[in-house]
């Protein structure tokens, strides 16, 4: 998820919570960590939560022009998973300037998401 949303989830997390415990507040934080270990088992399941549900549907929006995806793609009646990236696609009887379509080099992908950050460190 990205930074913006994270803090987004982290705002309906600590709401949530403040109704579930109205008169014993349970989101204090250390750090980017809740100080109440239930809490922050809470937190972690939440964004696993969150995180599953970004995938964007191709009806609703196509990422950018050479970015890479991960996309879900209808694969001989199973969906499958793989990194493409959605490429400029041209019909062969028009001049590119009069053409302004633009598709994945696959075809039946349903959906797709960013790639998550690559891990710090070594």
């Amino acid at each position: 998820m990205t930074p913006e949303r994270i803090e987004q989830e982290r705002k309906a997390f600590e709401a949530w919570m403040a109704d579930l415990y109205p008169t014993n507040p349970q989101t204090e934080r250390v750090g980017d960590e809740y100080s109440r270990l239930g809490t922050q088992y809470k937190w972690e399941g939440w964004q696993a939560k969150a995180s599953q549900s970004e995938w964007i549907s191709v009806e609703d929006r196509l990422p950018e022009i050479d970015e890479s995806v991960l996309v879900c793609r209808n694969w001989r009646g199973k969906l499958v998973q793989c990194v493409d990236k959605i490429r400029l696609c041209y019909d062969r009887e028009k001049p590119k300037e009069e053409q302004k379509r633009y598709g994945f080099m696959y075809s039946d992908i349903t959906h797709w998401q960013p790639l998550p950050a690559p891990p710090e460190g070594d």
